[in-house]
C-alpha cells in the first residue's frame, strides 16, 4: 500500500511536476554618473624645496613663489614630495624661500668655555 500511492501519482499526474525557478542574474554595477579621468603619471621627481635634504622650519608660513601664487611652505614642500613642481621650478626655489620658510636656520653658537679659576697642580 506504501508503494501504489507513489506510483499512481505519476501516472495518474496528481503531483503536477514542480517548476524550476529562473536563474537570478548575477548583479552588476550601475554605470558611474560622474567618471572621473584617470590622471596623468607624472614625470617629475621629487623636490627637495629647500634644496638641502632639509624640512621647512615655519610650514604655516606663507611665501609668494612665481607660478603657485601665496603658498604656505609646508604645502610647498607637500608638492615637492608628491612630484608637484617641475624640476626648472625645483631649481629656484630654494632661494625664493629660504629665509621665509627657514630652511637653513641659524646655528646655534655654543656657549663660550669659562677660564679656569685656579691653577693647575
Amino acid at each position: 500500500c506504501r508503494r501504489i500511492p507513489d506510483e499512481i501519482n505519476e501516472v495518474c499526474g496528481c503531483n503536477p511536476p514542480q517548476e524550476t525557478p529562473a536563474p537570478t542574474p548575477n548583479p552588476t554595477r550601475p554605470p558611474n554618473p560622474n567618471p572621473q579621468p584617470t590622471p596623468e603619471p607624472t614625470r617629475n621627481p621629487q623636490c627637495d624645496v629647500c634644496g638641502n635634504g632639509r624640512s621647512v622650519n615655519n610650514p604655516f608660513s606663507v611665501v609668494e613663489v612665481p607660478g603657485y601664487g601665496m603658498t604656505t611652505c609646508g604645502d610647498l614642500q607637500s608638492d615637492g614630495l608628491d612630484r608637484q613642481i617641475s624640476s626648472s621650478d625645483c631649481r629656484r626655489i630654494p632661494d625664493e624661500i629660504n629665509e621665509v620658510c627657514g630652511c637653513n636656520p641659524a646655528q646655534l653658537t655654543p656657549a663660550p668655555t669659562p677660564n679656569p679659576t685656579r691653577q693647575p697642580n
